[in-house]
């Protein structure tokens, strides 16, 4: 009978103990998945899988439904892209992107030639469209010229965003509209300079001399490695094609 007092008693006991423990993981569960800690880990977590916390100094606050960013990012896009993985993160939050762009020492040219090199370089870039870049005293791009695919222009917004010291972008990129005639136009100004011994260092490596065709007015763009082909290109297209007149845009390559 002794034994049987002290086996309930040690049962008793035990369940006791059991519901200690209990109660001590219930204090420990994680928080919830909606309050404002949990979203901001989730928040952050994502900068960092996106790699937007590397160089940058990006800050994240959460209260009442809203999500405010604050601190610094080298770049436009940079800080585009963490208001972008905000949203992405926190569905039905209201997200404040007040992250100001670090300053950096450049110039409108120098902001100019690394927007239209970036550009130069993408294999969205093809050689039947063209791209201006016009940079403001305060960091504004403005993106002007035709593209062939309606993808292209978003691409090239992403770039220009990308340069340092860009503050905004304006894109009056164009969808390329071609009649037959101009078609066949481009045509024979590619084959032109694409063909020629001179013409073989046009690669995706080093860049390509763009053709822009509306209404029989034909357009150069693009970077050349020598001074000389800046007037030599536009004298091929002038008096070996049907042009009715030719625009030079084209620039020599920085080395």
């Amino acid at each position: 009978m002794m034994k049987r007092k002290i086996s309930m008693a040690g049962t008793i006991a035990g369940l006791t103990v059991l519901a200690i423990l209990a109660g001590g993981q219930a204090l420990a569960a994680p928080q919830d998945k909606n309050s404002d800690a949990a979203v901001k880990d989730r928040v952050e977590s994502k900068f960092k899988e996106q790699g937007l916390l590397l160089g940058n100094d990006i800050q994240v606050t959460v209260e009442n439904k809203t999500i405010t960013l604050s601190g610094t990012a080298r770049t436009l896009f940079q800080k585009e892209d963490a208001g972008r993985a905000a949203h992405s993160a926190a569905k039905g939050y209201k997200v404040v992107n007040n992250i100001a762009l670090a300053a950096v020492d450049v110039t409108p040219q120098q902001i100019a030639e690394g927007v239209s090199a970036a550009i130069d370089r993408s294999s969205s870039y093809y050689i039947f469209d063209y791209v201006g870049v016009a940079v403001t005293a305060g960091g504004v791009v403005t993106l002007k010229g035709w593209s062939s695919y309606p993808w292209s222009a978003t691409e090239f917004v992403k770039l220009a965003q990308s340069q340092p010291g860009v503050q905004k972008v304006v894109n009056e990129v164009q969808r390329v509209v071609i009649t037959d005639s101009d078609r066949t136009l481009r045509l024979q100004v590619a084959t032109l300079l694409y063909t020629r011994p001179s013409g073989a260092g046009f690669t995706r490596q080093n860049g390509h001399v763009h053709i822009l065709v509306n209404n029989g007015v034909v357009t150069l763009g693009g970077f050349v490695d020598k001074e000389a082909d800046i007037q030599g290109f536009e004298r091929l297209v002038r008096f070996n094609t049907g042009a009715l007149n030719v625009v030079n845009g084209l620039q020599l390559r920085q080395k």
